[in-house]
This record gives C-alpha cells, sequence and structure tokens, in this order.
C-alpha cells in the first residue's frame, strides 16, 4: 500500500512538472511569435 501511494506521488509530481513545462513553453512561443 505504501509503495503504491509512492508511485502516484511521484506520478502526479511528473505531471505536475511536465504540466508547467508545457505552458512555459507555450508562452515563450507565443511571446516569440
Amino acid at each position: 500500500m505504501l509503495l503504491l501511494m509512492r508511485r502516484w506521488c511521484m506520478v502526479l509530481l511528473l505531471c505536475v512538472r511536465l504540466d508547467g513545462w508545457h505552458r512555459r513553453s507555450s508562452s515563450v512561443h507565443i511571446h516569440g511569435g
């Protein structure tokens, strides 16, 4: 059970990081274009 929770936490962190990176890159593209 603990292992599953830890895995979920890692997945959530990865998703948040990817989402933030995608938003940042998209905003940069909008400003650049």
